[in-house]
């Protein structure tokens, strides 16, 4: 099976659990993804690494895509 690769920008809360078991148990390597995980320092850095493409998905809070999409810093 081909691996694909996905760097994921995260905060380090307890809610970035999943992301976290699934690389460290090896969950997402059976289905055939190799995770990056970025910790971020705070939620701005993590919607301005998924803006400017520095990774390619986020763990965020539910209004932050809202907000991008409506052009809102």
């Amino acid at each position: 099976m081909k691996t694909v690769d996905i760097s994921v920008a995260f905060m380090p809360l307890v809610d970035a659990a999943p992301l976290i078991v699934a690389q460290e148990m090896g969950f997402a390597e059976t289905e055939g993804i190799s995770l990056d995980l970025i910790a971020a320092p705070s939620w701005s850095s993590v919607r301005d690494m998924l803006a400017f493409g520095r990774v390619d998905a986020a763990h965020l809070l539910s209004p932050v895509p809202v907000a991008m999409a409506l052009g809102l810093g």
